[in-house]
Parts: C-alpha cells; sequence; structure tokens
C-alpha cells in the first residue's frame, strides 16, 4: 500500500513536472476544507491574504478565509481575466489566492503568470478543475490544491506546497492536526513514507484510482500538453455550436477565458433550458443543468468524459435549436 502511495506521488511529479522543492499531500476533506486549512498553514503575524474574486467558489474562499485573517480583494473577474499588472497586491500580504477555474460561470485562468517576483506573496491556486487538463508551472505557485471529483478521483485532495513555506511559517495553534501540511505525508525524502507523521490515514482507494489514472495519461497523451490539446478539442467543438447559433445559445465570457472543463451557457427563457434538459436526459445526455446559483445550461468536459458524450452533446444542441427557433 505504501508502495502504491509513493508511486502515485512518484507519476504526479512526473506529469505535473513539480520540483523537488515542493511537498506533494494526499488528503481528506476536498477543496472546502483547503478554505480553512490555507490561512491556517500560511498565515503569519501579518495575518492578511489577498484574493481574486472571480465567482462562486472564490467567494467561498473567502469567507472561509475571514474567519482567520484580513482579506482584501486585489481583482474582480467578472467575464474576463484580468493581467496580473492590473492586480492590486499588498506587499505585506502573507499569500495571494486565486480560483483557476470558476466552474459556475464557466470562466478559466487558462494560462499561468508569466512572471511571479520574489517580492510579491506567494500565489495559491485552486486548481481543482483545472489540474491535469493542461500543464501548470508549479514554480510560479507556493501552494496548489485541487479537490478530488472533477479530474481527480472524489474523496481525496492533492497539496502541492513548496517546502520553504512549511519551515519558514507555523501552522496556526487551532489548525486540526489533519489540515496541519507538516503533519501530513512524507513526500519524497530518503527513507520516507507516505504514513510518517500523519495523523491519520490517506485516502488511499482514492490514490489508487489517482495511480491508474496516471498510467492512462502516460500511456495514451504521454504529456500534459498532448491533454491540453485533447480537451479544447472536443469542448471547442460545443462552443462552436453556440456561436454558429445566431444567440440561441449565450456564453457571457470573453472567449479567451472560457473555461474548457465547462462550458456554460444561457437561452432565451429557463422553461425553454427546462426542456432542453430534459429531451437532453432522454438522449441520454445527463446533468445538463447549470448550477443552482447561476442556472442555464453547463456541458462538462472532464478527463474522465468520453469524447463520444461531446460529441453527442453538440450534435443534441444542433438539433434541439433546430427544432425550437
Amino acid at each position: 500500500l505504501q508502495e502504491m502511495m509513493l508511486n502515485a506521488e512518484t507519476k504526479l511529479r512526473q506529469v505535473l513536472e513539480i520540483p523537488e522543492d515542493y511537498r506533494v499531500l494526499f488528503m481528506h476533506g476536498g477543496a472546502v476544507a483547503q478554505f480553512s486549512a490555507v490561512p491556517m498553514n500560511l498565515m503569519t503575524e501579518n495575518k492578511k491574504a489577498d484574493f481574486i474574486d472571480a465567482g462562486f467558489w472564490s467567494k467561498r474562499a473567502i469567507t472561509e478565509a475571514k474567519k482567520y485573517v484580513d482579506v482584501a480583494i486585489a481583482a474582480e473577474f467578472d467575464d474576463r481575466v484580468k493581467p496580473v499588472s492590473e492586480w492590486k497586491i499588498r506587499p505585506d500580504a502573507d499569500y495571494v489566492h486565486i480560483c483557476l477555474n470558476e466552474t459556475v460561470k464557466g470562466l478559466e485562468v487558462l494560462e499561468d503568470p508569466t512572471e511571479w517576483p520574489e517580492s510579491n506573496p506567494p500565489l495559491v491556486a485552486d486548481a481543482t478543475s483545472t489540474i491535469l487538463s493542461r500543464p501548470i508551472d508549479v514554480k510560479k505557485y507556493g501552494l496548489i490544491y485541487a479537490s478530488g471529483g472533477k479530474n481527480v478521483p472524489a474523496n481525496m485532495c492533492i497539496v502541492i506546497v513548496k517546502n520553504s513555506l512549511l519551515t519558514d511559517r507555523q501552522a496556526h495553534p487551532w489548525c486540526p492536526q489533519t489540515m496541519d501540511y507538516r503533519l501530513n505525508g512524507g513526500g519524497l525524502q530518503p527513507k520516507s513514507s507516505v504514513f510518517q507523521s500523519n495523523p491519520n490515514t490517506p485516502p488511499t482507494w482514492a490514490v489508487f484510482l489517482l495511480d491508474l489514472m496516471l498510467d492512462d495519461i502516460i500511456e495514451t497523451h504521454k504529456n500534459l500538453e498532448n491533454v491540453k490539446t485533447w480537451v479544447r478539442a472536443r469542448i471547442g467543438a460545443v462552443y462552436k455550436v453556440a456561436d454558429e447559433s445566431k444567440g440561441f445559445y449565450k456564453n457571457f465570457v470573453h472567449p479567451p477565458d472560457r473555461s474548457q472543463m465547462n462550458a456554460v451557457f444561457k437561452m432565451a427563457s429557463k422553461d425553454l433550458e427546462k426542456k432542453f434538459v430534459e429531451e437532453g436526459e432522454k438522449e441520454g445526455l445527463l446533468f445538463l443543468f447549470g448550477h443552482p446559483v447561476e442556472g442555464g445550461i453547463r456541458v462538462t468536459s472532464y478527463i474522465g468524459l468520453s469524447d463520444e458524450a461531446l460529441i453527442a452533446v453538440a450534435k443534441f444542441m444542433k438539433e434541439f435549436q433546430a427544432r425550437n427557433e
């Protein structure tokens, strides 16, 4: 079992090209637990954190962080991603937090910062719906976390954190053992074990499934650059149908910043959207409804989804429009 866990970590390091001075943790609790774990692990005596507010998941992370630190909004993303040069970052912030993919509105940060000066606070990324769909320049981030249930098996959370952040800072005294990065995982240090100092058993079944997924990525796609090309081509076919629909399917995100995992559309009325979902279900196309907060239609393209499913959705969208214009 320990060998399997270490193999999964080794493959994840290979696929994401994780530098040696970063620690990989397999944790419980999903991304929502990390909304609290991040401030409790990374806060200093400054007790300040800057956030990029891009929507629903950003706001949930902000709500939790406010329990522990003073929060400031460095930038707001509405229908497009703003460049780092427009972010108002406090130099004494303990970290800057960004959600790479706001799945509710369908806006995604598709390029890592080209520059992140050492003088900036460490950049923390919620990569839940982006991880393993494209290369990520891990060196640009102090910490990356990604919940299961999207591109990673459910019931686990991957945390990738720079070692220096763990040695230079201390966890808050009230931080639970299960959320303290310093107590979870052994990394790939000599004679280490994934169970070394762990306060509880890691999510072993989910890690086993991750190990199999990584095998498939390596064998089928070779690298994440090829995965990126693959996922963008198939969700691109869905966006193409919408763009050619003359407003029947409306997407309000700036095209270069459209999510490659969650294509979100609105239609002329809620009744029409309801009809779309109901008829889609009869065709075997399930869960096409949007997030309850935003409504509309949402087509997901997580890497575990088959190509045939995306082809079928694009075909159904054309046929539905022809019947209901």
